[in-house]
């Protein structure tokens, strides 16, 4: 995942491929091999699982609802014929809107088949992994897969996972009409926090992306892959790396380089308040 440690470079070589057992195990599930792509929503029932006595909740605000990627998964059964596998160990709850249907959205994290092993086996072969955070990204990494990171939270750490794009939660004042900017969430020195009390300290709160925005995100993802994203979308990433690089040096420790961090940029035109 990291060739040292948390704040090190990122693995420039692939050191995680499938095994043999993989077609067999797309075979159980009845997915396509070679066109799926593995959704997962972090919530605190896995945390909840290792130690019910500990206080976990400073890590709830980088939980997210798995629902919220319904539209995603739905579009990418439609329009692009491509499987849809949930992923995730000890998930708060199953997804409703699973379907037998070729190509299939199955709820992997509640099947039969669901092993540590098998996680693992899935993610490495996945044409793209949608993630919010936690371990699993490890794997996606390490295997080199495309990636899209939805609900991302702080903004400054591990923000442009290198093969994909991502999106931040959004940050507000109660009451106001607009969200932070990025400039503001680091002038509240919250761009690099790591605990739910950070955020009720400084009387922010923490929004969850909308379905609209992550399915956003997927279309972005392969509109910039394909060459095809128009000048007012080329435009606005430019501004936005503009405004990462003011203080850029400030996060040169935890942060990936910024040439590799690219953000969806239909967030960044719905929410232009970001960049003032």
């Amino acid at each position: 995942y990291y060739a040292n440690s948390d704040i090190g470079l990122r693995l420039n070589e692939q050191i995680l491929t499938i095994s043999d057992n993989h077609k067999n195990l797309c075979k159980k599930l009845e997915i396509n091999s070679k066109n799926y792509i593995c959704i997962t929503s972090r919530d605190e029932n896995y945390l909840k699982s290792l130690d019910q006595k500990r206080n976990w909740d400073y890590h709830y605000y980088r939980n997210s609802d798995i629902d919220n990627l319904k539209n995603l998964a739905l579009y990418a059964q439609k329009e692009l014929k491509m499987d849809i596998v949930r992923i995730g160990s000890y998930p708060k709850k199953r997804i409703k809107w699973k379907s037998a249907n070729n190509p299939k959205i199955i709820d992997y994290s509640f099947s039969q088949h669901k092993s540590p092993k098998n996680d693992i086996e899935l993610i490495a072969g996945c044409n793209l992994f949608i993630n919010n955070g936690g371990g699993p990204v490890a794997a996606a990494v390490a295997a080199r897969r495309e990636i899209i990171t939805i609900n991302h939270i702080p903004i400054r750490m591990s923000c442009g996972y290198i093969w994909g794009l991502w999106i931040p939660k959004l940050l507000k004042v109660p009451n106001s009409k607009k969200f932070l900017s990025f400039r503001e969430i680091e002038k509240l020195k919250l761009a690099k926090a790591l605990d739910f009390r950070d955020y009720l300290n400084a009387n922010i709160e923490i929004f969850e992306n909308e379905e609209d925005d992550i399915l956003n995100a997927l279309k972005d993802y392969f509109k910039i892959k394909n060459g095809l994203i128009k000048d007012e979308e080329k435009t606005i990433l430019e501004r936005y790396k503009e405004v990462r690089d003011e203080t850029a040096y400030l996060y040169k420790n935890v942060s990936v380089k910024n040439d590799k961090d690219i953000i969806s940029p239909s967030f960044l035109l719905r929410y232009p308040e970001l960049l003032a």
